[in-house]
């Protein structure tokens, strides 16, 4: 008896091939799309602990919460150059934002091309295991 053979083999193994492309092309967005929210993080701490830094010092208290004299307060310019920096870091936020989303939507498109080569895939395969099925019944 001869031995099985799968005539679309060939086509099966392209889209194993395409399929194992997509899962790296997907993991990558992954990876990019972690970086990129740890990014967004890391500048709305830097924010966070801006604005808290300012608050405590214009209320006059010290980093461990103890009360210092009104001399070691901050001036005035300091105070606007403070500002000014947790507006740049508001900027960047929200720029930062628009990239996350970015990521987010190429991450979508990703995953769709990954369940489509998957699909396509298991088509090949269900087609396999129906002419395997047939060759074992003859």
């Amino acid at each position: 008896m001869a031995r099985f053979r799968f005539r679309l083999q060939s086509v099966l193994n392209l889209r194993e091939k395409l399929e194992n492309q997509k899962e790296l092309e997907y993991a990558e967005a992954l990876r990019i799309l972690a970086e990129e929210r740890a990014k967004e993080q890391a500048l709305a701490a830097e924010k966070d602990g801006c604005v808290a830094h300012v608050k405590r010092i214009v209320s006059g208290e010290s980093e461990a919460g103890v009360t210092v004299s009104s001399s070691l307060r901050m001036d005035l310019h300091e105070i606007a150059r403070y500002n000014g920096y947790i507006e740049i870091l508001k900027e960047r936020i929200i720029a930062q934002k628009k990239v996350v989303a970015e990521a987010e939507a190429m991450t979508e498109v990703r995953r769709l091309a990954l369940v489509e080569a998957m699909r396509d895939r298991k088509t090949i395969e269900k087609l396999r295991e129906n002419a395997l099925d047939e060759y074992i019944q003859e």
